[in-house]
């Protein structure tokens, strides 16, 4: 086995394996210490989570067909079926990074549309409106109930503190439009997004607190810079 674990622990997890192979708690451990040892703990975290949402329980998975019916799109005849009708096969990346400010300040609507699950703000907002998008976990829970096992909760356009109450372990956000397009999100403190270069769909159309505040500066400096600014200067 491919990891540094004690041998303790090691047979400890077997053991948990054999009492109930379909927790798949062997696999889970093993692939987080492969990830863990490539790309460091934070992606180790989202690939897990990422893990036990693809290999949940099936009594899980036929629920959440029976919900999904109604609205999820058939799949046609039509040789060139819509782009746009997302399935296992074509299904983008669902690790997906935001910084800590949107999930403070931004309405779910809004983190809908900085996920990627919708192509419009507009769009967003009328997912929402409908019931079209779905958030894992329990409200005011960092667990999942069961090991494996991810409760779906049809999202309101509730009040945006309400979002941050979904988190699971504390940095983890998991939103579903349909029965295969996921985003499992991880939030990071807005430093390391700024410093990361990354932007996400929505940010110039919705300035931060910060960017706000570095707009009055520009401002302030602008008038110093000029005729009375500059006489200003010269009598200080």
């Amino acid at each position: 086995m491919f990891t540094f674990l004690p041998i303790k622990d090691i047979d400890a997890v077997v053991q948990e394996h054999l009492l109930d192979p379909s927790a798949r708690k062997a696999q889970h451990m093993l692939a987080r210490e492969l990830v863990e040892l490539v790309h460091g703990p934070h992606e180790a975290k989202a690939v897990e989570e990422q893990h036990r949402l693809l290999f949940q329980k099936k009594s899980a998975n036929v629920l959440d067909d029976a919900s999904e019916h109604a609205s999820s799109p058939q799949i046609s005849a039509n040789p060139h079926p819509d782009p746009n009708y997302i399935t296992l096969n074509n299904r983008p990346k669902i690790n997906v990074q935001l910084p800590a400010s949107v999930l403070e300040t931004l309405s779910i609507a809004r983190i809908v549309f900085a996920a990627g699950l919708a192509a419009s703000a507009t769009e967003a907002h009328q997912l929402v409106q409908n019931h079209g998008i779905q958030i894992g976990g329990m409200a005011g829970k960092a667990k999942s109930s069961e090991p494996g096992f991810v409760i779906w909760t049809k999202v309101a356009a509730w009040k945006n503190e309400e979002t941050a109450k979904y988190l699971i372990g504390g940095d983890l956000l998991m939103l579903k439009r349909g029965k295969h397009n996921v985003r499992v999100i991880q939030v990071v403190p807005d430093e390391e997004y700024t410093s990361s270069g990354r932007t996400y769909p929505g940010q110039k159309i919705r300035s931060g607190p910060l960017s706000n505040m570095e707009l009055r500066n520009k401002k302030v400096m602008d008038n110093l810079r000029g005729p009375k600014g500059q006489e200003n200067l010269d009598e200080d």
